[in-house]
């Protein structure tokens, strides 16, 4: 209510008051690390576990694939 009452001037200096105060110096450095996400994974030596689980996740359907053709061959 108090922003509502205050004049558009008012309101627009006070925005960028709080802007100025909570945006850090260096933005570049601060999101830097959302860039590339795998790319902290990989440097640390860690196995990004996203990564892994589409991995398992491709041998399972790859192996449910195979027996089911091996069923197929044998009904016929």
């Amino acid at each position: 209510e108090d922003k509502a009452a205050m004049d558009k001037t008012a309101t627009l200096e006070n925005l960028r008051e709080e802007y100025e105060r909570n945006t850090p110096d260096n933005i570049h450095e601060y999101i830097s690390w959302w860039d590339e996400p795998g790319k902290r994974v990989k440097a640390a030596g860690r196995v990004d576990p996203l990564a892994q689980k589409e991995k398992k996740q491709k041998a399972q359907r790859r192996t449910k694939n195979k027996l089911a053709k091996k069923s197929r061959r044998k009904n016929r």
